[in-house]
């Protein structure tokens, strides 16, 4: 009976600890470079979270087939996926509201990790499909959303505030990295609350 006891003790902890790991590790990350008047932002989160975080069903990425044709990917331009995700997303200072264009949008398998901690890494994140599946896929569950977006005429000492849609999710880790004509100005974890806001 003891012996049970502590099997059910152990499988217990094992089970609080990996639920802590997976709320304390952050499931969206930001890159923030600002160039003079201008910003690049380049935006990291797991497919299954565009929903309850961007209140953006990956759907949008299928075709009629619902499916996902990474081959297209490879052959036209996927900017206007990117502007999919910031659709519910609003941003703006204390003067007036900024719009962030979409770049460009790219979906990655998540046990191929991509570097995403730099600017340069967000350009490379967005530029290139490495997926090497040549047939549609309609079960994005293991797969990584990354997006860029550019913004103009914002002063670079002027706040952004994001404010994200309410969709009724738990509260997200959001890891911020931000940096100035690519040189890197710091970095922190901010905890996003549901239909919260991220000053950036």
């Amino acid at each position: 009976m003891r012996a049970f006891g502590f099997a059910f003790v152990s499988v217990a902890v094992a089970a609080i600890g990996f639920a802590a790991t997976a709320f304390f590790t952050p499931k969206v990350h930001l890159i923030v470079d600002r160039q003079g008047d201008d910003i690049e932002l380049f935006l990291n989160a797991q497919a299954p979270d565009l929903q309850p975080v961007f209140s953006l069903d990956p759907a949008e990425f299928k075709g009629v087939e619902g499916a996902v044709n990474f081959a297209s990917f490879r052959e036209t331009g996927t900017w206007l996926m990117a502007d999919e995700v910031l659709n519910s997303v609003s941003a703006r200072t204390n003067e007036s509201n900024v719009l962030f264009e979409g770049t460009s949008l790219m979906l990655h398998q998540a046990s191929v990790p991509v570097s995403f901690s730099t600017p340069v890494d967000g350009v490379m994140s967005v530029s290139v499909c490495a997926v090497p599946i040549t047939e549609p896929v309609s079960d994005l569950t293991d797969y990584e959303t990354y997006a860029g977006f550019y913004a103009r005429n914002v002063e670079i000492a002027e706040d952004i505030e994001l404010a994200f849609p309410k969709t009724g999710r738990l509260p997200r880790l959001v890891t911020v990295r931000q940096f100035v004509d690519g040189e890197p100005q710091g970095w922190n974890i901010r905890l996003l609350m549901d239909g919260g806001t991220l000053t950036i």
